[in-house]
Order: C-alpha cells, then sequence, then structure tokens
C-alpha cells in the first residue's frame, strides 16, 4: 500500500467519493486513452486506500431533482450536494456553487 503510515492513510476512511465521479473519472481517462491511470485510482483510492463510494437510491433523486431547483445547482453539484447531505459528508471542493446550500463546504486546504 502506498499511503501507509502518512496522514492521508490516517483520514482516508473518513472519505468519500460519489459513485457518480468515479464514473466521470473512467470516463475522462477512457476518452484520454489512459485506462491504466483509472486502473491505478482505483488500487490506490478505492481498493487499498478505503476511500468509502457513495451512491444515491432512487428516493434520494428525487431530492437531487429539488436540490436544483432550490440551490440552483446543475445535475452534477446536486448530485454531490444531495450525496454528502444523505451520507453525512463534508463537501470538499473548489466549486463556489455549493455555498449556495445549507452544507456549504470546505475548500481542500480548509479541510487538511
Amino acid at each position: 500500500m502506498r499511503w501507509e503510515n502518512s496522514y492521508l492513510q490516517s483520514i482516508l476512511d473518513q472519505m468519500a467519493i460519489t459513485d457518480f465521479s468515479l464514473h466521470s473519472i473512467g470516463v475522462i481517462t477512457t476518452r484520454l486513452k489512459r485506462p491504466d491511470i483509472f486502473t491505478v485510482f482505483l488500487i490506490d483510492i478505492c481498493i487499498e486506500g478505503a476511500v468509502n463510494i457513495i451512491s444515491l437510491v432512487p428516493k434520494h433523486l428525487q431530492k437531487l431533482v429539488h436540490s436544483m431547483a432550490l440551490y440552483h445547482l446543475d445535475f452534477d453539484d446536486a448530485y454531490q450536494y444531495t450525496a454528502a447531505d444523505e451520507h453525512g459528508f463534508v463537501l470538499v471542493s473548489f466549486d463556489t456553487d455549493f455555498d449556495r446550500t445549507p452544507l456549504k463546504r470546505m475548500t481542500p486546504k480548509q479541510a487538511r
């Protein structure tokens, strides 16, 4: 495991990525003709790293649509917001669109 005895290893079990983001990374790396990067990412972060993968069930998708209208979010931001809200995670992002939501957000620097 690459992250042994590091600060990152100590917080990995507190971190999560949505299935939406995970699949998006797969799509991007495939379009770049670099599926090997996706494989390394999966191993480092999700398999050996133990980052939680979270998803939304159909009843949460209704909340997603409501959040799009209420907070003026696009679909992917609403997905991240709803997933964080439903699973009790803090949003860590540079995207200021989340500042319109009750969850707000932390920048990566603030999350350190």
